[in-house]
């Protein structure tokens, strides 16, 4: 399928960006092959008897198991598709089209809270054809293109495993293993971390600290993977953030570094050491190119507590690979903890001279 403005609402926003980028810089034509859904687990996207070998992991089959108990196909089909009719009413496809692209006005979005409360009651009933039932992607989507030809995974996803955040480093690592094996193909999977997000219909990212790190744990310990970092381009009051501009390029960044070995600088921005003299924390990074750069009057989403408590009087300047923070509450034998972005929404302003915002992180010494 062509991409122009007839089949735009068929293509992923950050794929195209991700492709367009590509094809410029390096000058070939470049195919994506579409096989996405919003709002699911990553538990449906892998073949579902992988679960079982991972006591956590299990979970995943066994509340599938706890809902379908007793359960009536014939009824249940009947609910399916009456729940798929509503999705796919006009009036419900207009209304989450224009939530979903942000036109939507205070009052706007008032008068249509009953109707977006009767789409969470109509929801999919849970069953075989629940898109987030254990390996119901796997097989009715991923399966269909398995052993196309493939040069690597944009993976963009994580919003629905948050409930079981700390067990997703387990459930990415298996999905990634499940492809590859299907595949035959250690393919490269360039990963983007989960962006700062507070509220939306019901929805908050309390949890979204524990997937992003678990997002780089995967980076850090599967083979050919790699993580982008989008921490700058947030929505609080949105799960959807609207640019999707600078998460298809930075994907394009990794691409060309990682997969197609161009020299350049590709990654975001990570933590590597604190040290701590009296009255100055140095936090030294990897990543930084030509030297770390805050933009703005001081540096933003960084909670500094001493001895556990939560401090406001310090100061911050990047210097080469290097912040360093001064307060006169920083002193021999306190205990200091630095916490970067740690939290469901913040806004980030510490970037490397490729312009790649820092990833999350906490220390302590």
């Amino acid at each position: 399928m062509q991409f122009d403005p007839e089949h735009a609402e068929f293509f992923s926003a950050v794929s195209v960006y991700f492709a367009k980028q590509l094809r410029e810089d390096l000058n070939v034509p470049v195919g994506i092959v579409g096989c996405n859904w919003g709002g699911t687990t990553a538990a449906s996207w892998l073949d579902e008897r992988l679960l079982a070998e991972d006591p956590d992991l299990n979970t995943y089959l066994l509340e599938y198991e706890e809902a379908t108990k007793g359960l009536n196909m014939r009824r249940y089909e009947k609910k399916h598709r009456e729940a798929l009719d509503f999705m796919e009413s006009s009036k419900m496809v207009k209304t989450m089209d224009r939530v979903m692209e942000g036109k939507v006005t205070k009052w706007e979005m008032i008068k249509a809270l009953p109707l977006l409360a009767t789409i969470a009651l109509k929801g999919m009933p849970m069953g075989p054809y629940n898109q987030n039932a254990p390996g119901c992607l796997y097989h009715n989507m991923l399966s269909q293109i398995t052993g196309y030809t493939c040069r690597g995974v944009i993976w963009y996803q994580g919003c629905n495993d948050e409930n079981k955040a700390l067990m997703y480093d387990k459930l990415l690592s298996k999905m990634i293993g499940c492809w590859r094996r299907d595949w035959g193909d250690e393919m490269p999977f360039l990963i983007v971390q989960l962006a700062p997000f507070g509220t939306w219909l019901g929805a908050n990212g309390n949890n979204f600290p524990e997937v992003r790190a678990k997002q780089d744990i995967v980076c850090k310990t599967v083979p050919n993977c790699w993580l982008a970092s989008i921490m700058d381009v947030g929505d609080e009051k949105d799960i959807h953030p609207k640019d999707k501009r600078p998460v298809g390029e930075r994907l394009a960044l990794l691409a060309r570094n990682k997969v197609y070995g161009e020299n350049l600088l590709s990654e975001a921005p990570e933590f590597t050491e604190l040290t701590m003299k009296k009255g100055e924390v140095s936090l030294k990074f990897a990543n930084a190119g030509d030297g770390l750069e805050i933009r703005g009057e001081s540096l933003q989403a960084l909670d500094v507590t001493v001895d556990g408590e939560l401090i406001q009087e310090w100061t911050a300047y990047a210097d080469g690979d290097k912040v360093i923070l001064s307060s006169e509450k920083f002193e021999s034998g306190k205990k200091i903890q630095v916490k970067y972005a740690w939290t469901a929404f913040c806004v980030v302003n510490l970037y490397n001279s490729a312009g790649l915002a820092a990833k999350p992180f906490q220390e302590q010494v």
